[in-house]
């Protein structure tokens, strides 16, 4: 059999499918015999007997052969079914040429019944019209696809896309994506794409789609992309009802035949948002929070379990909505062969190409995220345009506090240069970013009513004509997709900058009624508010951060608590009030060092995703009755240190850091290498933002611990990590645009020619 063979074959087999959908009462399917001969397609569902015949040839002796076959085959079925009416499809895979048509106007004579001469496109159509859901479909809105300086505008060019790589969570191999949509066709499955906010996962979605739709527009497959944007299906479970829903919104005058060509297979579905659904289940305790993402995860559970084996589905979210990878893949119901991407950051060279398109061609700072939506913004802003002083030379705390205060001043000019301050516009920005805590994202939406409030605590005056300019105007926030009159931040980094100013306030002035705000946070502040935090409050002293821990602690305010803790970290400020105790706090990461000195601290029934202990750590919070998702630096419970012991019971899993170094340090390369393969995947491949110095030690050796000041420096000098400047511990922040370059050298670390790997190869 050759490749023409194959492709008919195929063929057939799909008109076949797409025919059992259209007569789906048909007593007779499929191939019959007929004369002692078998035919390809006979559908008889009582009324009309459907002889099919389905070919990838557009040679009119192949219509004129396939054709007389049929009239042959309809006169000998009349004979046995006298009461049937008769009709014979001839079905191309393309538009069928005019002499194939030609063809079927004779036979139709010499067959006495009708000859319909369509293509594959015409016959599908009947159980759904793809061509005009697709047309449809592009006036809507593609997940988060928006344009930075129009919140309004979703129909972003398609040449705006600059192709991001997607990592391969399981082999770490980097992913093109311009082939995913070909894989898709050819290796069905399910397809998890993860990254964080504003780092592409729609443009890359929706990229993947225009393929798969011109690829069916111009005949060159026979299935269709479908696009569902989650945040849309609230409440629902039953992807047939979601496919209704989706369908009327769109305006798609038959929603029913998505249904049909979905259990046809005969479309990929992408779903795009995973992690905007959400459950009205009441949350109690951890347990309580991973039943209602479970709950919230039903539709995507029932598309991912129903979806036929043909096609593909492709879902898409944000990167740690779920605490942990097994309870991601239980809430979605994914297979254990489903395909695991996750969407790095820009490249330099992907920048460059990016901010070029948005007429930027400045230097950008190696410590700014390198995420679109971000840097889109930034660029459209004017923000990084002619800074004084250079903002790449800044450290990252630094860099962002500059930032904020030029995104601010900009729009303070811009409204009215006399009547509105910079400072004032800033504070209001923050306190937005505070009431942001308490929303499952962190990064809002945050309604009008709720933005007005907090502009007239600020500005001690309700929104006047200006100010309502300002308020819709507002720097670094967008239109909250699917909500009316409500606003988010437009970025994970800056919102974390912004979240800063109200805990520095706090801890200058704990009993300030303003404070009051932040009593409600579920959000805890991340590595860059904790650092710019602590840049900005490097004079304060013990005594001043520990009357503000106290003050939150005895509020029972236990993110308020954990983020001056943190603070306190970073400045390496030891905790002098009396005991405090933090009860029913949920936190993400937690370091404890051997300084300062916070003995005098409880975490009392907390839950934390992770812990890391550091060697030498003797001083730190005890922990009563707290739930530990995975304990790092710690091999087990006889390892644990005494103040975390009580809660051994609490952990669910510990992270052998030492074997994992040691299984690194036993492979046969220079020392210097190995040492830079453990620095890389902490700053590269572990979870989290930033990493604390003394933590690239931990897990080594002596002999191997010699080499991290001088590798460190090197990577330093070649950007791919930068030190925060604080009296505190040093956090190292990775410049994830050489995140790919840092992925290829832990692949091939002896035979990466990268300038990286060959001067440490040296030391």
């Amino acid at each position: 059999m050759n490749d023409s063979d194959d492709e008919n074959s195929v063929f057939e087999a799909e008109v076949r499918r797409i025919a059992r959908e259209l007569f789906p009462k048909a007593r007779i399917n499929g191939p019959v015999i007929v004369d002692g001969r078998e035919r390809d397609c006979v559908f008889n569902d009582g009324e009309v007997m459907h002889v099919i015949e389905a070919t990838v040839s557009r040679r009119k002796d192949k219509a004129t052969k396939d054709l007389e076959k049929s009239a042959e085959l309809v006169k000998s079925l009349r004979r046995q079914h006298q009461d049937v009416n008769f009709k014979i499809w001839f079905i191309t895979k393309r538009e069928p040429s005019a002499d194939q048509s030609a063809v079927g106007s004779e036979i139709k004579k010499l067959a006495k019944c009708p000859v319909d001469v369509c293509s594959f496109r015409t016959f599908s159509a009947k159980l759904v019209d793809a061509s005009s859901y697709l047309s449809l479909r592009e006036n809507h809105p593609f997940g988060s696809v928006r344009n930075p300086a129009d919140d309004a505008d979703y129909a972003v060019p398609r040449e705006d896309y600059v192709q991001i790589d997607l990592l391969n969570f399981r082999d770490k191999s980097l992913v093109n994506v311009a082939y995913l949509p070909e894989r898709m066709s050819e290796s069905p499955g399910v397809y998890l794409l993860v990254g964080d906010f504003g780092a592409g996962k729609s443009m890359t979605m929706r990229y993947m789609y225009d393929i798969l739709a011109d690829k069916y527009m111009s005949g060159s497959t026979t299935t269709f992309p479908v696009y569902l944007n989650l945040r849309d299906h609230f409440g629902q479970s039953n992807p047939s009802e979601a496919l209704l829903r989706h369908g009327n919104e769109i305006g798609f005058a038959a929603p029913n035949q998505l249904v049909a060509a979905w259990k046809a297979g005969h479309c990929h579905v992408f779903l795009d948002g995973f992690d905007e659904l959400s459950s009205t289940r009441l949350v109690r305790g951890v347990g309580g929070l991973r039943a209602a993402r479970r709950e919230a995860m039903r539709l995507v559970h029932a598309f991912v379990s129903h979806h036929p084996r043909d096609t593909s589905i492709f879902v898409g979210g944000r990167q740690h909505y779920f605490d942990s990878l097994e309870e991601l893949e239980k809430a979605l119901g994914l297979p254990s062969n489903f395909v695991h991407l996750t969407l790095n950051e820009f490249t330099h060279e992907q920048v460059t190409k990016f901010l070029k398109g948005k007429g930027f061609n400045e230097r950008v700072p190696n410590w700014l995220p390198s995420r679109p939506l971000l840097l889109g913004y930034l660029a459209i802003k004017g923000v990084l345009a002619r800074h004084d002083p250079d903002i790449s030379s800044l450290a990252r705390e630094e860099g962002w506090d500059y930032l904020v205060d030029r995104i601010c001043e900009r729009e303070a000019r811009q409204i009215d240069p006399i009547s509105i301050d910079p400072h004032a516009v800033r504070e209001f920005v923050e306190r937005l970013a505070s009431w942001a805590r308490r929303t499952n994202s962190g990064r809002g939406p945050v309604h009008l009513n709720n933005i007005y409030s907090i502009f007239e605590g600020v500005f001690s005056m309700p929104p006047d004509e200006k100010a309502s300019t300002l308020i819709f105007r507002m720097p670094g926030l967008t239109s909250a997709s699917g909500q009316e009159d409500a606003r988010e931040f437009i970025d994970d980094d800056y919102v974390d900058a912004c979240r800063s100013g109200d805990i520095i306030r706090f801890i200058e002035s704990p009993h300030d009624p303003k404070s009051e705000l932040l009593d409600e946070s579920t959000i805890n502040m991340g590595d860059l508010g904790a650092s710019l935090s602590a840049y900005k409050l490097s004079g304060a002293t013990a005594k001043k951060l520990s009357a503000a821990l106290d003050s939150a602690a005895r509020r029972n305010a236990p993110c308020l608590s954990f983020d001056v803790l943190r603070v306190m970290q970073q400045i390496n400020a030891s905790y002098v009030g009396p005991n405090i105790k933090i009860s029913d706090g949920f936190f993400s990461e937690y370091q404890i060092s051997a300084s300062p000195d916070l003995s005098k601290v409880t975490f009392s029934e907390c839950y934390f995703n992770v812990v890391e202990i550091d060697e030498g750590a003797n001083a730190g919070p005890e922990f009563v009755k707290c739930q530990i998702e995975k304990v790092v630096g710690c091999i087990g419970q006889k390892d644990l240190p005494s103040f975390v012991a009580s809660s051994a019971d609490g952990i669910s899993k510990f992270e052998d850091e030492a074997q994992t170094n040691a299984d690194i340090l036993d492979l046969p390369m220079p020392m210097s290498t190995k040492v830079l393969m453990t620095i890389l995947r902490k700053l590269f491949v572990q979870a989290g933002r930033g990493r604390r110095e003394n933590a690239f030690y931990r897990g080594l050796d002596g002999r191997s611990k010699v080499y991290v000041p001088e590798i460190l420096q090197i990577i330093e000098k070649m950007e791919f990590a930068s030190p925060s400047k604080n009296s505190g511990p040093v956090v190292w922040f990775p410049n994830r645009s050489l995140a790919r370059d840092a992925h290829e050298i832990l692949q091939a670390p002896l035979h990466s020619n990268h300038p990286l790997a060959a001067q440490v190869r040296i030391l």
